[in-house]
């Protein structure tokens, strides 16, 4: 019976650390999420930078993924136990000219819309200052 107990706690400990394994970070539990925009022709580049509200966990990468003229920007989180990671980012974007839209985690919480494409933005819930398509460099 106790060999029964430990095999099921190990499992439900490796399912527990499997699921913060893949965790995105969502506009709701970003603090000081801030978008702007370096608009210097030809490129437009968007410096995206926040603090994960998780104490727990600290980001582990960041990563960007194109949907049609979307483009995903995913904040992945791990377990603070390491020391070179830390609880925030800062990353430019260079924005192609296919992406209209820039969408923050899995929620797809849109954080920036090209101005050509929408005659007024609507200020958001977040702290932004919107700015105008995608190629990543996200120093850590």
């Amino acid at each position: 019976m106790k060999n029964i107990v430990v095999v099921v706690l190990a499992a439900l400990f490796a399912v527990g650390c499997a699921v913060l394994q893949d965790r995105i970070l969502e506009a709701k539990d970003t603090m000081s999420l801030r978008v702007t925009d370096a608009n210097t022709p030809p490129a437009t580049v968007l410096t995206i930078s926040g603090l994960s509200g998780h104490s727990t966990l600290a980001v582990r990468e960041v990563t960007q993924r194109l949907e049609g003229d979307s483009l995903e920007f995913l904040v992945h989180l791990a377990l603070t136990g390491s020391s070179a990671l830390r609880g925030d980012f800062d990353c430019d974007v260079v924005i192609q000219n296919s992406v209209n839209v820039v969408q923050y985690g899995n929620e797809k919480t849109i954080i920036w819309r090209r101005s050509d494409v929408i005659s007024k933005v609507t200020p958001l819930a977040i702290d932004t200052a919107v700015a105008s398509n995608v190629s990543m460099k996200c120093p850590m």
